[in-house]
């Protein structure tokens, strides 16, 4: 006991006496000024005093707190003026209103194109040079754009051009856990979005009028890229693809269930490039090396000089660059005759990094890098003096009575511990971060990264031996070593998803508040881009349901991250499909896959659909129980809560589009009713009001659009008598326009609307005696309360 008493005061001390490293804490300074400036607390002359007051207090020989305060103050100014300079964008403020407007653009593209989901188009940043309203005149700009524009081929970094389309602000998450894409923008300097919707679109100006080292490195990167994978066009394309996310951090050709892989077993930052990458480069180079008559100090300028090159030929990735810049921070030690302080090191990096991009501060991959490496150094040896009396022989028994094989033995050992110290370390850094920006856990991280580090340093080795092959023209090593390397990729690839199919919460699992903290019952109705529909049933019992499953290019960026990322969820108890078009059942295939539901609920049949003919196949191959509800059915969810089929078209009943066969039923929960009306139209309603009357009323409806009829008909209203209503987006080309009038009707009856253009997804938490309705965009709200 006092043992582990004094080893934890020893703990406590050395952490204490490297915290306070003055790099460290001076970039912890800058790190609080440019919160400052982005909250709004901020200005120039506040600022600047800041600066003079710090500077002044110093010179006189005060506290080095003075001089952390001028730190905080030039970073804060420093941060404050690129937030200006961005929002001087001209027409920003009709912009930031939500205005849309057609302009015609001059500019410069500053990162490499990158082809879009849809066909013929791509995107890319353009560097401004000015900007014209259609029917104004051009005024000068230096902001960026974000593009998205038909390109047929390809245009280049550096391409001069010209454009016309729409300037608005870009979209922000319409959903709970998805991709904020407007904030992610933001972050990069650009507060707006142009789309150009005409072919061609691009007029090119001039070309290479880019940055001539950015533009040199993306030339590289491409050599490199087809030197690492030449000879393997006839093997495995993903795997190739694994080679150049791994070397170079170019993961547009990965397949998403490949890059799934890596982060659910919390090896990501293997398969992109990150500050692993290089050192694990810099062990190779200084490994290769050491057999040269070099000294300490040649053999660290040299490997300074390759991994500036390899960051280089990444084509200046930011993660590549900065953990460059760490890592040649610590091997500058030796070049100065001074030990390495990596503490010291990292406030450098941290600083040098800040004072050229304040940005890069509120980026994932900047925090992880530099979590990642503070865990290591602080945590490394507390947890390496742990584990080694555990791998270590009898102190009591001299070393020279060891056999060989009990020697071997107790080295491997030893490997093990030091590699599973550096891998928990790291693990301990990053979980804080994993959970605030992906709400993601990965226990086997620690396990999985024993095995994969070594894997990763024999890919790495392999490419670099490849390179220097391609710079001999030495071809038919060149193929060797890349078939070679696809062994080794394979294998890492394959080890990746064992560790990530393992089953939930061994291998990862996804804690949000929902995870620990429900309601008796929630909803979350999702806003879907194509006109479909989706809900999210969960309970506190731990009964998870999905109504609908959206389109298949819903699923990403929606429906698996609102499961995972706002809910917590990694597998669903039962999907009910309420209809058989692609916008409400296209999904369905996905989610079976990677939520593996026990039950689905099938549509009623429409063999005419395309989209219900793959969904009975998908069913057939799977091993999932699934069935139609009928009429009149009652569903039970958990004790308290159930589903009640109002209407279900039946066999033989004259049938027109899929929205006329749609499901309509009502969720009980806690003595509330919910009524699901889905894309049903007046027919519908007519049946339902004729029919089930006395069943029919509800507390809330959440309703989609038919296609081409009208719905919610004053005698439907009146049956149903709501207390509010969650209407879907109506987006369907060449269809019935909306004509309003049952919002003019729901509205002359005292009936809230939640429309989802405006609001977004809508959260329904039902209690004992009250319910709650929450939009996600904007603050509209409403609370239900009844007596029990």
């Amino acid at each position: 006991m006092e043992g582990s008493g004094k080893l934890l005061t020893g703990m406590v001390a050395r952490l204490r006496q490297k915290l306070a490293e003055p790099l460290l804490v001076a970039a912890l300074a800058a790190i609080i000024g440019i919160l400052l400036a982005d909250l709004g607390w901020y200005h120039p002359l506040s600022a600047a005093a800041a600066v003079v007051l710090g500077l002044a207090f110093y010179a006189q020989g005060r506290q080095r707190s003075f001089l952390l305060l001028a730190v905080a103050g030039v970073f804060a100014f420093a941060h404050g003026q690129r937030l200006q300079r961005i929002g001087a964008l001209p027409f920003a403020e009709e912009i930031r209103a939500g205005h849309e407007l057609l302009v015609e653009i001059e500019g410069t593209i500053d990162s490499v194109p990158k082809p879009a989901a849809r066909p013929g188009r791509c995107s890319f940043f353009v560097s401004l040079t000015q900007i014209r309203q259609i029917g104004g005149t051009a005024e000068p700009a230096t902001q960026r754009l974000f593009v998205s524009a038909f390109a047929d081929p390809l245009p280049e970094y550096g391409d001069h051009i010209r454009l016309g389309g729409s300037l608005r602000r870009p979209a922000g998450s319409r959903n709970p856990g998805e991709f904020d894409f407007g904030q992610f923008l933001e972050r990069k300097g650009v507060i707006a979005q142009l789309s150009a919707r005409a072919r061609p679109g691009i007029e090119l100006v001039d070309s290479d009028r880019g940055n001539l080292i950015i533009a040199a490195a993306n030339r590289a990167r491409r050599w490199v890229a087809g030197t690492i994978t030449a000879d393997l066009s006839h093997r495995d394309p993903e795997i190739a693809s694994v080679l150049t996310a791994m070397t170079l951090g170019s993961r547009d050709d990965a397949r998403d269930e490949v890059i799934d892989s890596f982060r659910t077993s919390g090896t990501l930052h293997i398969f992109a490039v990150s500050g692993l990458h290089v050192g694990l480069i810099g062990v190779i180079l200084w490994l290769l090396l050491t057999p040269l008559p070099l000294s300490r100090r040649v053999r660290a300028l040299v490997i300074i000089l390759i991994l500036c090159g390899y960051a280089f030929v990444t084509g200046l990735r930011p993660s590549a660059v900065r953990a460059t810049i760490m890592a040649s921070l610590v091997l500058a030690g030796p070049l100065l005759d001074r030990e390495p302080r990596v503490i010291n090191s990292l406030g450098a990096a941290g600083l040098a990094i800040l004072a050229y991009d304040s940005q890069q501060l509120f980026l994932p991959g900047f925090q992880l890098s530099f979590s990642v490496l503070l865990a290591l150094t602080l945590l490394h040896g507390p947890i390496l003096s742990l584990l080694l009396p555990l791998v270590s022989h009898d102190p009591f028994l001299p070393a020279s009575l060891l056999t060989e094989r009990q020697r071997l033995f107790y080295r491997a050992a030893r490997a093990i511990a030091e590699t599973f110290a550096v891998s928990l370390a790291a693990w301990l850094g990053s979980l804080p971060l994993m959970l605030y920006h992906f709400n993601l856990v990965t226990p086997i991280a620690p396990i999985a990264n024993l095995l994969l580090i070594p894997i990763a340093f024999c890919v790495l080795g392999t490419a670099i031996l490849s390179t220097l092959s391609g710079v001999g023209r030495l071809a038919t090593l060149c193929a060797i070593l890349n078939n070679a390397n696809f062994v080794w990729a394979s294998l890492l690839t394959a080890t990746a998803m064992f560790f990530a199919n393992l089953p939930p919460p061994v291998s990862h699992f996804y804690a949000t508040k929902r995870t620990f903290f429900r309601p008796p019952c929630e909803l979350t109705v999702l806003d879907l881009p194509r006109g479909g529909a989706s809900t999210l049933i969960a309970t506190r019992a731990r009964q998870d349901w999905l109504i609908d499953t959206g389109h298949a290019r819903d699923f990403r960026p929606t429906i698996a991250s609102v499961l995972h990322q706002h809910a917590g969820i990694t597998r669903l108890d039962a999907i009910l499909l309420t209809h058989t078009d692609a916008a409400h059942i296209g999904g369905t295939g996905e989610v079976m896959d990677h939520f593996d539901p026990d039950t689905i609920y099938t549509p009623p049949p429409n063999r005419s659909s395309s989209s219900y003919r793959g969904l009975v196949e998908n069913l057939v191959a799977s091993r999932i129980e699934h069935r139609s509800p009928e009429r009149g059915e009652m569903i039970p969810i958990d004790a308290r809560t159930s589903i009640e089929i109002l209407y279900a078209p039946r066999p033989g009943e004259p049938q027109g589009i899929s929205d006329d066969t749609c499901l309509v039923f009502i969720l009980h929960s806690h003595g509330w009713k919910i009524l699901f009306t889905g894309d049903s139209g007046f027919r519908t309603e007519q049946w339902l009001v004729e029919t089930v009357r006395d069943r029919l009323q509800a507390d809330l409806v959440i309703r989609g659009f038919h296609h081409t009829d009208h719905s919610m008909t004053p005698a439907f209203l009146d049956a149903v008598a709501p207390e509010a209503i969650i209407a879907g987006k109506r987006d369907f080309e060449n269809s019935a326009p909306d004509d309003g009038q049952w919002r003019t009707v729901a509205s002359g009856r005292g009936i809230e609307l939640f429309d989802q253009s405006e609001t977004g997804a809508v959260s329904v938490r039902i209690h004992e005696g009250r319910l709650r309705i929450d939009s996600h965009i904007g603050d509209q709200s409403l609370t239900l309360k009844r007596d029990r």
